[in-house]
């Protein structure tokens, strides 16, 4: 593969997702003197994984700035990065797509339109169980709920979900609280 900003973001986000974030920041680096820009999805998430969140904002910013369609995924990374920066969360305005039921109803639990039991009900591959864990567990550590919230995330990481964004907040809201 040739080195060029995109191939080498995403080995930047590959290596982020595993926990090797000074790696991951060094390739970050090379992207960007390549031209890899604030605005795309794999800088912020970068700085998610390892807990920067003022950087993760930084990046979300221009991210938002550079869009004309989000996906529910936007939305709740909007709300998780403003919360963790202690920033006002992004207004999204534009178009959200939503792709299908389980998005749907994603959406619905992140909105507080539904209970996390509702959502469980639907969360039936892999994917969906790690999106549920994560994003119930994050609810419970907001109210305070620790124990239950440690619970999910052991249990979102252990559904072996490497490629999604999910496994290594986990891992990072583990070891943080």
């Amino acid at each position: 593969i040739k080195p060029t900003k995109e191939s080498i973001s995403l080995k930047a986000q590959h290596v982020s997702t595993l926990g090797y974030h000074t790696q991951a920041i060094t390739l970050l680096q090379t992207a960007v003197e390549k031209g890899y820009s604030l605005s795309e999805a794999g800088y912020h998430e970068i700085f998610m994984n390892q807990g920067d969140w003022k950087k993760a904002a930084e990046g979300f910013n221009a991210y938002v700035k550079n869009r004309t369609k989000f996906s529910i995924y936007d939305l709740i990374k909007s709300d998780i990065i403003a919360q963790q920066a202690q920033v006002q969360p992004w207004p999204i305005t534009k178009q959200v797509a939503v792709n299908n039921k389980w998005e749907q109803t994603l959406l619905n639990y992140w909105q507080a339109l539904i209970s996390a039991d509702d959502l469980k009900k639907i969360a039936l591959t892999r994917c969906e169980k790690t999106e549920y864990f994560f994003y119930t567990g994050y609810q419970d550590l907001h109210a305070g709920r620790t124990a239950q919230a440690h619970t999910k995330f052991k249990a979102a990481i252990d559904q072996n979900t490497y490629r999604f964004i999910e496994r290594p907040l986990a891992a990072y809201f583990l070891q943080k609280n």
